[in-house]
């Protein structure tokens, strides 16, 4: 008996209209990282009432932290979007994702998930970069030499935990979201006799 014929129209909308506004969660989460490195930026420019000169690294951390868990957000959706993705394509009731899984793991491609990764590693070291900058521009050159080899020992150190943060941590707290692995689990749930050798 053919999969499709084993599940409701209706529930196959349900889980299209989810995925689609899981997607857009997704987007709007972006939106939001965009928006604060806006906020960020522009800051620098009221100094004087934020206090920036005397705290950015401080207030920079602040910003990255509120990053990171946006990042956690988009790391929960992802998950809770290839879940629904790859029951559409075990079931084989989308020929859509089962081509677009197919493509993108024949040519290695980065997918949706990898640029909005890329996104907000950008955001968060460009927050850094720009702290960094406004820190030590305006400094003599005699305490600038000091000051900047102090700095930038901490920046860079902040740096490498972001980007841990980012690619690491997130995925961990979140659980695997490997398409490969969730479709294996789906097999098993559907007590597939082949479910180590079937490839999708």
């Amino acid at each position: 008996m053919n999969p499709k014929t084993e599940i409701n129209k209706s529930d196959v909308t349900k889980i299209h209209s989810e995925i689609n506004q899981i997607l857009n969660q997704r987007y709007n989460f972006v939106a939001i990282a965009i928006t604060i490195f806006g906020f960020f930026v522009t800051s620098f420019n009221f100094k004087d009432k934020l206090h920036f000169s005397d705290n950015g690294l401080a207030i920079t951390i602040v910003f990255l932290v509120i990053l990171s868990i946006l990042n956690y957000f988009i790391a929960i959706l992802t998950r809770q979007f290839r879940l629904l993705r790859t029951y559409l394509i075990v079931k084989e009731l989308s020929d859509w994702e089962s081509d677009y899984s197919k493509f993108v793991n024949k040519n290695k491609s980065a997918g949706y998930t990898a640029s909005l990764r890329f996104l907000l590693v950008i955001l968060g070291l460009g927050m850094l970069i720009v702290s960094f900058l406004e820190q030590y521009s305006s400094m003599s050159f005699d305490v600038k030499v000091l000051s900047y080899l102090y700095g930038s020992g901490w920046y860079l150190l902040i740096a490498l935990m972001y980007l841990l943060i980012v690619f690491i941590l997130a995925d961990k707290f979140v659980g695997n979201s490997q398409e490969e692995e969730l479709i294996e689990k789906w097999k098993e749930v559907f007590g597939s006799p082949n479910s180590k050798k079937d490839k999708v």
